[in-house]
């Protein structure tokens, strides 16, 4: 170990976290790799959080608990955890996910090994609320065609613009200089997707990103929380499109048709969710506009591409026939139950 200071940071943002926490902080305390600061940054939460964080470093002095002056909102305090992070290499661990013992080592090794790289990431599996095992994150299998995906900007961009934010927050590591002069995450302009942002700038100023395909964390999702719940019954478009839209538009010059189809398709796709919802919600005229504001033969040559853009048009246009037909409440509750099944 280290005789200054430790060569990785793990930083854990947290607010209200005190069901989940515990957990979080054992199985980062679990790492094989030894030589870490733990950095729990807590955003004034009103819960027991703080008196769990505080029990964990009174038995390891690995953790430093901090608690804002405020509550800087979720991107805020990202930025507040690279502002305090030290050592050669840093992350950001999410207080409601488990990670696998070799997490962090696997991690460093990567690192340690290209220096032409920017961040390491990992697939990962995910658990609901109760911390049973329900799936596993989607990453397209393209993606792993050679094993671990090494990926620059440009490969980068056409892959989420076909599939979307492939990069999963809570697994990245990164070197800490290069944290901080990325700029942070810019909530105002990208609000939840900010962090899609972060990883696309990074590689557009020449760093290249490794994703291990074996899945070292157990990602929590609940139906419960709120960015679930936003997530599925939202009217707006996704934040995502801000990211995608702008560095889209940034760099249109050098992407093919297959890019702008699919970039397109992914507004279509977007329309289709929320045409669901607006459904639901007893709007269908909306829903039924939103459809059609989005077809067009550009749509439809996109979904010749694959068989999951295929799915979603299909899903598309079964949604458009849905507004028309779906007027009594059993119906809305019948796609209640399909989108929260």
């Amino acid at each position: 170990m280290s005789e200054t200071r430790p060569r990785v940071t793990i930083c854990v943002p947290t607010y209200n976290a005190e069901a989940t926490l515990a957990a979080t902080l054992d199985s980062i305390l679990a790492q094989s790799y030894r030589d870490l600061r733990i950095l729990v940054v807590d955003n004034l939460s009103a819960d027991q959080t703080l008196g769990v964080a505080h029990a964990h470093a009174a038995r390891d002095g690995r953790i430093e608990v901090v608690c804002n002056e405020r509550n800087l909102g979720g991107e805020g305090n990202f930025n507040r955890c690279i502002e305090l992070a030290s050592g050669d290499y840093t992350a950001i661990y999410h207080s409601d996910d488990i990670y696998e013992p070799e997490m962090v080592a696997r991690s460093v090794a990567a690192l340690d090994a290209d220096s032409s790289l920017g961040a390491v990431f990992t697939a990962a599996r995910l658990i609901d609320e109760n911390g049973a095992a329900c799936g596993d994150y989607y990453i397209p299998a393209s993606v792993f065609a050679g094993g671990d995906a090494v990926l620059d900007f440009p490969a980068a961009l056409r892959t989420v613009l076909q599939f979307g934010n492939i990069f999963i927050t809570p697994t990245a590591m990164m070197p800490t200089d290069v944290w901080k002069a990325l700029g942070g995450f810019q909530g105002e302009q990208f609000k939840t997707s900010s962090d899609l942002d972060v990883w696309l700038r990074l590689m557009k100023s020449g760093r290249k990103v490794r994703i291990l395909r074996e899945a070292l964390i157990n990602y929590r999702v609940s139906r419960h929380s709120y960015s679930f719940n936003l997530k599925r019954m939202r009217l707006g478009p996704h934040d995502i499109l801000l990211v995608l839209d702008l560095h889209f538009s940034e760099n249109r010059a050098w992407l093919g048709p297959r890019d702008v189809r699919n970039h397109r398709f992914y507004h279509f796709k977007d329309a289709a969710n929320r045409a669901i919802n607006h459904i639901i919600v007893n709007d269908a005229g909306q829903g039924r506009a939103l459809i059609l504001q989005n077809l067009s033969p550009a749509i439809f040559r996109a979904a010749m591409q694959s068989r999951e853009q295929a799915k979603y048009l299909a899903v598309g246009l079964a949604t458009l026939a849905l507004t028309f037909l779906c007027r009594s409440e059993s119906c809305r509750e019948w796609l209640r139950c399909r989108r929260f099944g």
